[in-house]
């Protein structure tokens, strides 16, 4: 009896094993339960639609099983609303371009991915004057990356697209249609310019094609995040700079004349690390900067990171300043930060972006605030999620509420380290077995199983022909 389990106590433990792999296969590539709410294994594209006073009127999320990131949105003529991102659910390659078109409450209409088999992605959305759509944002080549720029028709059917760029990487993260129907758009390069790394705006005509292109930096990095056309028909940008200004990094804000000639530029920021991700013309004519803002308490005896909003007169002179939230705990990647920033049909402004927290249940959440039109704090809401979410993109719609959203995490913040845009978190990510990884044990389980049960019976069989034919050799 003992031998005959010792025999059979391996196929028990295999059979286990196997069935144990097809579970966790299934579950993981399906969905799972958080809270008692089924998701996606992977983050979603959120969006959550408000009244004129923050509360809730609906909320919708798209995506698959694997990473599908939103982070610009539009309103369109129809009264519903187009976002553009990268997905890792759908498409050709490791990411793609995506671009869906909702109606008025969020439901898909329809979507489209663009890009080929590495990575590819949208930061920036426009409608055009023809009624189409132009993404701009990244492709990747077989050594570097490059600013990408996609025309669409009304349906999301390419109409054309380019790329920008050298032998570094080049990235876009904002983008306008001008005046004459062309096209201006901003980010970094690293392939040209004196530094690490400097901005580059690129003005095109209606097809695409170069009309001029500038450099912006000094002997470090610089990254633009935010670029609006100006009253004078010139440009503004926003973003920071490690070559100039007090501490490490700090806000930049530029300002252009119509040919990208730099007229002005003007620093804000601190010892820290300051940053800035959006950036408005205000209805005075001057400007209006949101980002974060790093501070070291004394007290605490820890950086602090909080949410912050600036205004400029027309000429980048300070006129006041002002600080949100301050989470003692979360600072950096995945502290407070505000990366999205109008101004309302009142004068004052609206912020969307991630907040820290003290509870367990989550580390990070989106937020939307509203202030007056000298920054004081009016109200805020959260969503009342208990998962880890970032808002990267917010408007007014034509009501007088707000479309606000970009991705949330089923799983919290324990998984997920939120990256700034264009860079790969660096935090230390606890043990997470990829999917790739799973099916690989899996399939090596079973073809070891195989073999095994294959390798048992040939024992059976020669142990039986030597029984038969006892001249038989083994």
């Amino acid at each position: 009896m003992k031998k005959k389990l010792t025999q059979t106590l391996p196929l028990i433990t295999l059979e286990i094993l196997i069935l144990l792999g097809l579970i966790i296969t299934s579950a993981y590539w399906t969905s799972v339960t958080v809270n008692g709410v089924e998701v996606s294994p992977g983050r979603d594209l959120w969006v959550i639609k408000t009244d004129e006073n923050g509360s809730q009127q609906w909320q919708q999320s798209y995506g698959g099983n694997e990473d599908d990131l939103g982070y610009d949105i539009i309103q369109t003529l129809d009264g519903g609303y187009a976002f553009a991102g990268f997905t890792k659910s759908s498409g050709n390659g490791d990411s793609d371009m995506w671009l869906i078109k909702t109606d008025e409450n969020g439901t898909r209409q329809w979507d489209q991915t663009y890009g080929g088999q590495l990575a590819d992605g949208g930061y920036a959305l426009a409608a055009t004057i023809d009624g189409g759509f132009v993404v701009a944002g990244f492709k990747r080549l077989a050594s570097n990356t490059d600013m990408w720029l996609v025309k669409t028709d009304e349906n999301g059917s390419v109409e054309w697209d380019q790329t920008y760029g050298g032998q570094g990487d080049e990235i876009a993260y904002s983008l306008v249609q001008t005046m004459d129907g062309g096209f201006a758009f901003a980010g970094f390069t690293h392939s040209i310019g004196g530094g690490d790394g400097d901005i580059l705006m690129i003005k095109t005509d209606e097809s695409g094609e170069v009309q001029w292109s500038e450099i912006y930096g000094g002997e470090m990095d610089e990254v633009a995040f935010a670029l609006v056309p100006t009253a004078d028909a010139g440009f503004a940008l926003a973003g920071y700079t490690n070559s100039f200004g007090k501490g490490n990094s700090d806000v930049w804000l530029i300002k252009v004349d119509n040919i990208g000639e730099m007229q002005w530029n003007l620093t804000f920021g601190s010892d820290r690390d300051d940053l800035a991700y959006d950036l408005v013309q205000t209805q005075d004519g001057g400007f209006g900067l949101a980002g974060q803002k790093i501070e070291f308490n004394e007290d605490l005896e820890v950086e602090i990171a909080y949410w912050w909003l600036i205004k400029t007169n027309e000429d980048g002179t300070l006129q006041w300043e002002s600080s949100f939230y301050g989470d003692p705990h979360h600072y950096g990647p995945i502290g407070d930060a505000a990366y999205s920033l109008i101004q309302t049909q009142d004068g004052g402004f609206a912020l969307a972006g991630q907040r820290g927290a003290f509870e367990e249940e989550f580390d990070a959440d989106m937020w939307l605030l509203k202030t007056d039109a000298l920054g004081n704090h009016e109200w805020d809401r959260p969503p009342g999620s208990s998962q880890t979410n970032t808002a990267r993109f917010l408007i007014q719609t034509t009501d007088g509420g707000f479309a606000y959203g970009g991705f949330k995490n089923p799983f919290g913040a324990e998984n997920m380290a939120i990256p700034y845009p264009g860079e790969e978190a660096d935090s230390e990510q606890p043990f997470n077995i990829p999917r790739e990884a799973i099916v690989g044990i899996l399939l090596l389980i079973i073809v070891v199983g195989y073999l095994y049960y294959r390798g048992r019976k040939i024992k059976k069989l020669r142990e039986l022909v030597s029984k038969l034919y006892p001249t038989y050799n083994k």
